[in-house]
């Protein structure tokens, strides 16, 4: 709220309600964009689904905690989950911003059924659930460029405010006005924000 205050130039007081909801609206429309959470959350059982591959990119980053990874033994009427071995996967972060990977480092109930000397993340649908802890601890971490989007969404809807809803220009002799144009993409669109948060989208696999 302080930064947003600062950056529109105005004090604390009758407008602290409706930011907190411009940064709530904001939040969600990031989160929404790039497909994950950002502050700091726990995952219980999220599925994920093996690819025979000897690894698996979790959905949410930066991973803090990994707690644990069971198998489906059953079928979808009836599972099993069996707890893999942690002896048997280890949690690494590579790539853009910290993503989670878990690569197998042995091969046993995980080889792969379609090639058994291939040791993988066995091929099926929601067949592998996980347990693990992932994103920023406070807002402090969060990372700057995110940060500075969050307060430019903030700051364009707070301008709108008062304004015709998608005036862009008006002129009071023979009054007329321009209308803004929203990008297909919606307000990140419009504003040029997806160059920056594009970086922290979870890829749609």
């Amino acid at each position: 709220l302080n930064e947003i205050q600062e950056a529109l130039e105005i004090t604390a007081g009758p407008n602290d309600a409706r930011l907190n909801g411009y940064i709530n609206r904001a939040t969600d429309l990031i989160e929404a964009y790039c497909k994950r959470r950002f502050i700091s959350t726990t995952y219980t059982n999220e599925v994920y689904s093996g690819d025979g591959s000897n690894f698996l990119v979790l959905r949410n980053h930066p991973v803090t905690t990994l707690t644990s990874v069971s198998m489906r033994t059953g079928d979808f009427a009836s599972p099993g989950w069996q707890a893999i071995d942690s002896g048997l996967y280890t949690l690494k972060t590579e790539g853009g911003n910290d993503r989670g990977i878990i690569y197998l480092i042995g091969g046993g109930i995980m080889v792969d059924s379609l090639n058994p000397l291939y040791a993988g993340f066995a091929r099926g649908i929601d067949n592998f659930r996980i347990t693990y802890t992932a994103g920023y601890t406070n807002q402090a971490a969060l990372p700057n460029d995110l940060r500075e989007a969050c307060i430019e969404i903030v700051s364009w809807l707070f301008n709108r405010r008062k304004a015709t809803p998608g005036m862009k220009s008006e002129t009071l002799g023979r009054y007329s006005y321009t209308i803004e144009p929203i990008a297909k993409g919606g307000i990140i669109k419009t504003l040029g924000l997806d160059a920056i948060l594009d970086l922290y989208r979870t890829p749609t696999v």
